[in-house]
């Protein structure tokens, strides 16, 4: 029987825990795939991939619910792979970002995704053959503070005593 001293199995726990927390750890994304940063979306499917490579997925529909969270381990081409060294999904990117109709399009695991917020912050990039040049200086936070502004229906609260309000 194998046994350690209690000083050397919390060495081993604190080692163990240091190795989980690193292979936890998502890569930053590359340059050339800063376009895929954003909130992606359809009916069924929500594909959010953040800057510090974390991404958070759910597909619903009449085969049940998928939810996936977790990081980003490497890009195989256009292709992503999200989860630990040994348990993970790869994304496969059907068709790459691209800027249709005022709203950026996607394609991963046969789904047309979509948004209409900055494709990444503080960047430019050229968009396809038609040369389509977006450059948003504000952090994706405030991007999406500002998509939800627009999005969100303005509602005006007056009170319902009108001789309360002109007091």
């Amino acid at each position: 029987m194998f046994l350690l001293s209690k000083r050397s199995a919390h060495a081993v726990v604190i080692a163990l825990c240091a190795v989980l927390a690193f292979a936890a750890c998502g890569i930053s994304i590359p340059e050339d795939k800063q376009l895929y940063i954003g909130h992606w979306n359809n009916a069924e499917v929500s594909l959010r991939i953040d800057s510090n490579g974390t991404v958070a997925y759910e597909r619903s529909g009449n085969i049940g619910h998928t939810k996936i969270n977790g990081p980003i381990q490497e890009f195989r081409g256009d292709d992503f792979v999200v989860g630990l060294p040994v348990l993970n999904t790869t994304f496969e990117v059907n068709r790459p970002p691209w800027f249709e109709g005022g709203r950026w399009r996607m394609v991963v695991d046969g789904a047309k995704l979509s948004h209409n917020g900055q494709p990444f912050a503080g960047r430019s990039a050229e968009v396809g053959a038609i040369g389509v040049t977006v450059s948003m200086p504000v952090s994706s936070d405030a991007s999406a503070a500002i998509h939800r502004a627009r999005s969100s229906k303005r509602r005006r609260v007056f009170p319902r005593n009108s001789a309360a309000a002109s007091e």
